[in-house]
């Protein structure tokens, strides 16, 4: 990637790149993985250094540089233009496609599109990228296991600086990725697809952005569980039970075990502690309780993501196929609890 030099009698490079895109919070298992057109790899301190200003850098130098990074990178022809869109948009785009399969297959980490602080390497060795205040770094940051940084100290003069040991700790758990779960994820992509076409304006949509609201990191716990909760509602149903009803607990263990999932006792688990988690962040009730909400918000996106993938198949027609109603637009959200054996009507 670095420019030619022109005494040696190479020819100049052509107009082109790569495209990378840091992708914080992927844990990758061997030197290359192919997805969805993207090639993600492994770049050592040295090299990636090369796609950020030396300024930009933690202050642990010895720490970070030293750390291998995860890049998605995709090839562009051309010459790019200032902010680099007209080359990135299309890595931008593949990558967001991969994320939404992604959250749908496994827990772990994915930052969004329109969080990543992507970078166009020309072939002469120039960077354009993507900024704004939305758009960090994030060199520092930790997913999976707490980092330990030992302490250190440094003279300037008359002067000593220590700095005492720290423990970075992470933002959420790694999401692994090797080339099995790519193509698992290549076929989620491809689900996506397929029930885009076939019900692009169903409910489930609704549902599914919330979920993906629930993934945000830059946005505070309250807000992603109060989307999750949305989400949530929104594909079982409402918390309040009517007469004749089964409740949105039992519509969750039924999902479940049709699903094939193993859980202890979830319906008691749904509609006593997600309850108490959901009045509390809705109506300020229960103040006194203590509620472990990062506990609350794992097993609510794991309990959502059964959900959406279950709820995706039976729109489909892959359950039930000649159980009416019939496969498409007419297997509503509300038809989905009716089917996990809620009282609900259309007009809920």
């Amino acid at each position: 990637m670095s420019a030619v030099d022109d005494s040696t009698g190479a020819s100049p490079p052509q107009a082109g790149g790569i495209v990378f895109i840091p992708t914080h919070g992927v844990q990758l298992s061997g030197d290359r993985v192919p997805c969805h057109g993207l090639i993600f790899l492994r770049l050592d301190g040295q090299t990636w250094t090369n796609l950020d200003a030396l300024w930009m850098r933690d202050q642990e130098l010895d720490v970070w540089l030293d750390r291998e990074r995860i890049f998605a990178a995709l090839p562009y022809t051309g010459e790019v233009h200032p902010q680099g869109k007209d080359a990135v948009a299309p890595a931008l785009a593949a990558y967001g496609e991969i994320v939404s399969a992604a959250r749908l297959i496994a827990s772990g980490v994915w930052i969004d599109p329109l969080h990543v602080a992507a970078v166009a390497r020309s072939n002469d060795g120039t960077n354009v990228r993507l900024v704004g205040t939305g758009r960090p770094r994030l060199w520092a940051a930790v997913f999976g296991e707490p980092l330990a940084v030992r302490s250190r100290q440094r003279k300037l003069g008359a002067r000593v600086e220590s700095r005492p040991a720290q423990e970075h700790l992470p933002h959420g758990p790694a999401y692994p990725l090797d080339r099995e779960s790519a193509q698992r994820i290549e076929r989620g992509i491809a689900m996506l697809a397929e029930l885009r076409a076939f019900v692009p304006h169903h409910g489930w949509w609704v549902a599914h952005r919330a979920f993906e609201r629930g993934h945000d990191l830059f946005q505070p716990r309250r807000v992603r569980l109060t989307a999750l909760f949305g989400g949530f509602e929104a594909l079982f149903g409402s918390f309040r039970r009517e007469r004749g009803d089964s409740g949105v607990g039992s519509a969750v263990a039924t999902l479940l075990t049709r699903a094939g999932w193993e859980a202890t006792d979830p319906a008691a688990y749904v509609e006593q502690t997600l309850r108490q988690a959901r009045n509390r962040l809705a109506h300020g009730s229960d103040l006194t309780a203590p509620i472990d909400f990062a506990d609350i918000e794992g097993n609510l996106i794991n309990i959502m993501r059964a959900g959406l993938t279950f709820a995706s198949a039976w729109i489909r027609g892959l359950h039930a196929p000649d159980v009416l109603p019939a496969p498409g637009p007419a297997r509503t959200l509300p038809a989905f609890q009716r089917w996990l054996g809620r009282a609900v009507s259309d007009d809920a």
